[in-house]
C-alpha cells in the first residue's frame, strides 16, 4: 500500500508541477515584457472557454473516477484494488491538469490575469484531492488490516 501511495504522490506532484511552472514562467514573461500578448481583445471569450473546459473536465474527472473506484471496490484482491485505484487517480489528475495548462497558455497569449487566476484555482482544487492514505482507504472502503495483509 505504501508503494502505491508513494507512486501516486510522485505522479500527482509531477502533474501539478507542470502547469504550475508554466504559469510561473508565463507570469514572469508577462511582467518583464518578454512576450507580447497577441489575443488582448479576447479576454472574456478566452475566460469563458477556460471555464467551460474546466467545468467539463471537473465533471468528467469525477464521473470517471467514481466509476473506476466502484469497479475497483468490486475486485477481491487488495493489490488489484490498489492498481485500479492508481489508474483511476492518475486519470482524474490528468483530466484536471488539462484545463490548468489551457489557462496558462491562454494567459500567455492574452495577458489576462483572470486566466492565470482560473488556472491557479484549478491547481488549488487539485491540491485538495491529493493522494493520501485516508482518502485511499475511504474511497476503496478498506481498513488498516486490509492494507497490512
Amino acid at each position: 500500500m505504501k508503494k502505491t501511495l508513494t507512486i501516486l504522490q510522485i505522479l500527482f506532484f509531477g502533474l501539478l508541477a507542470g502547469p504550475a511552472m508554466l504559469m510561473a514562467v508565463a507570469y514572469i514573461l508577462h511582467q518583464t515584457g518578454g512576450f507580447t500578448p497577441i489575443l488582448v481583445d479576447l479576454d472574456e471569450l478566452l475566460l469563458l472557454a477556460v471555464l467551460m473546459v474546466s467545468g467539463a473536465s471537473f465533471m468528467a474527472s469525477r464521473t470517471v473516477f467514481e466509476k473506476q473506484v466502484a469497479d475497483a471496490r468490486a475486485k477481491t484482491e487488495t493489490s488489484e484494488q490498489l492498481d485500479a485505484y492508481k489508474t483511476a487517480s492518475v486519470l482524474r489528475y490528468a483530466l484536471l491538469e488539462a484545463p490548468a495548462f489551457l489557462a496558462a497558455v491562454l494567459f500567455l497569449l492574452s495577458g489576462s490575469i483572470t486566466l492565470l487566476l482560473a488556472g491557479i484555482g484549478i491547481l488549488a482544487y487539485m491540491v485538495t484531492i491529493r493522494p493520501s492514505q485516508d482518502g485511499l482507504m475511504m474511497d476503496l472502503g478498506l481498513t488498516i488490516r486490509d492494507l497490512e495483509s
